[in-house]
């Protein structure tokens, strides 16, 4: 029996992404008037916020005795995008993803990793 439902193709594909996220969900998530980014890893691609001054010092807190759970903890509470619960599942298959997502937040955050300084 034949069909002539439309075969998906690469463009169709891509006009329903930006590449990373469904444009839908970008749209969504820039409703919020929050900065995010896109982070792509392994598990899936991930939007992260910008921390709030006490995620700041709570991920520096923990940083001193537990690096790890420090930026597990950081990525989970800016994820908005899969979500923190997806994030817990995504740490147990690649426990290092934690640090690419923990500094994407640190980033938007303003650490800068190369700030201009003059000393006097």
């Amino acid at each position: 029996m034949e069909t002539n439902a439309p075969v998906p193709t690469l463009t169709n594909v891509l006009e329903l992404t930006d590449g990373m996220l469904p444009v839908e969900l970008v749209a969504k998530l820039k409703a919020t008037g929050q900065e995010f980014e896109a982070v792509k890893t392994r598990a899936g691609v991930a939007a992260i916020r910008k921390p709030t001054r006490q995620e700041y010092k709570r991920f520096m807190a923990q940083a001193g005795t537990d690096k790890v759970v420090a930026m597990e903890n950081l990525a989970k509470s800016c994820c908005l995008h899969p979500g923190a619960a997806a994030l817990d599942g995504w740490f147990e298959q690649y426990p290092a993803i934690s640090g690419a997502l923990a500094n994407s937040a640190l980033d938007l955050a303003g650490i800068d990793g190369d700030p201009e300084v003059k000393k006097y």
